[in-house]
C-alpha cells in the first residue's frame, strides 16, 4: 500500500512536469522563435524551480521542530525509550528518566545542526527509539508555555525526515543504552 502511495505521488509529480514543461515551452514559443534558444531557456528555467523545490525540502532540526530561537527553550527532562521492533507493532523493552542537566544538554547538542530532507517516499522512522522532551519556551513576556515534544528515531529518521549525516544523532542515545549503571525500567514480561 506503500509503495502504490508514492508511486502515485512520483507519477502525479512526473504528470505536473511534463505539463509544466510543455506550458512553458508554448509561452515562451511566443517569444522565442529559434528552438536551440527556447529549449534552453526553458531547461534553465526548470532547473531553478527544481533547485528551489528541492531547497524548500530541506531544513535544519531546530527549523523543523522548534517555533522559537534557541536561546528560549528550556529542556527540563527527557524520557528515552527502546523499542522492539521485530514484530509489525513496536513493543517497548525498557525506558529511562532523564534529568541530569549534562545528559539532557548532550542529548540536544546530539540533534541541533544536523540537516533533515523530506522522505517523499513517505518513510517513517522504525520507532526503535522514542524521545520525548519536556520543554518550555516564551510565549510573551511574563507567560511560558511548557509541552512534550515527541520523536521517533532511528538511524536514518526522525519521524519522517531523513536525518543526513545518518546516526550522528544516535551518540548519546547509544551510549545511555550501554551505560549499564544507570536506572533503566525494563518492562515486565506478559
Amino acid at each position: 500500500m506503500q509503495l502504490l502511495g508514492a508511486t502515485g505521488s512520483l507519477l502525479f509529480a512526473a504528470f505536473t512536469v511534463i505539463v509544466g514543461l510543455g506550458g512553458i515551452m508554448l509561452i515562451l514559443s511566443f517569444f522565442l522563435k529559434n528552438r536551440l534558444v527556447l529549449v534552453l531557456v526553458t531547461l534553465g528555467i526548470v532547473s531553478g524551480i527544481a533547485l528551489l523545490v528541492i531547497n524548500s525540502q530541506q531544513s535544519t532540526f531546530e527549523e523543523a521542530y522548534f517555533d522559537v530561537t534557541d536561546e528560549d527553550v528550556i529542556l527540563h527532562e527527557a524520557r528515552l525509550t527502546v523499542n522492539d521492533v521485530s514484530d509489525l507493532v513496536p513493543e517497548r523493552i525498557m525506558y529511562l528518566n532523564i534529568e541530569d542537566e549534562e545528559t539532557l544538554e548532550a542529548l540536544s547538542n546530539d540533534f541541533m545542526g544536523i540537516e533533515l530532507r523530506e522522505d517523499n517516499l513517505r518513510n517513517r522512522a522504525s520507532e526503535e527509539y522514542r524521545l520525548t522532551f519536556r520543554v518550555s519556551y516564551t510565549v510573551r513576556e511574563g507567560l511560558r508555555e511548557r509541552h512534550d515534544m515527541h520523536l521517533f528515531v532511528d538511524d536514518t529518521h526522525i519521524n519522517s525526515d531523513v536525518v543526513s549525516p545518518p546516526f550522528a544523532h544516535l551518540r548519546t542515545i547509544e551510549a545511555l543504552i550501554n551505560d549499564e549503571s544507570l536506572d533503566w525500567v525494563m518492562e515486565e514480561d506478559g
